[in-house]
């Protein structure tokens, strides 16, 4: 997990663990909103209904997908943040990726449980352009972690 100048810098086998696991997300989650969106003629009812197999085929997917995202962030929360932190590197992206992962999780639980209808549109959306931006998100944490090396 580490080298002299990163001490908390992630294996490859940890990043192609999380490679996979977030990227799953990423398309599943992609293919969930297509499906919804080409389908809009589908009511909770409908999608029931052998017609919307892929639909639910995706759903089943990136919500099985969720349990390892959280055992995962909460294993970054424990194991890679708090050395990053005592470290001063990269302060700003981690927090940023910490805080859109953390809005990734309550609003997919919002979806299920917030009742309001309101509510749920306001998690949706919340949901996509979050998860859509994590990415970015990502890539911009690790060119951070690239510079602060250079910088030592």
């Amino acid at each position: 997990m580490a080298d002299s100048k990163r001490p908390t810098r992630l294996s490859t086998p940890t990043l192609a663990v999380l490679g996979a696991l977030l990227g799953g997300s990423l398309v599943s989650g992609l293919l969930v909103w297509y499906g919804v969106n080409a389908n809009r003629h589908l009511d909770d009812m409908a999608l029931e209904s052998a017609a919307a197999f892929p639909v639910r085929f995706w759903i089943t997917i990136h919500g099985l997908l969720n349990p390892l995202l959280c055992f995962a962030f909460g294993w970054l929360s424990c194991e890679h943040v708090p050395g990053g932190w005592k470290m001063q590197a990269n302060r700003a992206s981690g927090a940023v990726v910490v805080a859109a992962l953390g809005l990734l999780i309550l609003s997919g639980a919002g979806l299920y449980y917030a009742g309001d209808p309101r509510l749920i549109d306001l998690c949706r959306w919340t949901h996509r352009i979050v998860g859509v931006g994590l990415p970015v998100l990502l890539a911009g944490h690790w060119i951070a972690a690239l510079r602060w090396v250079k910088s030592l």
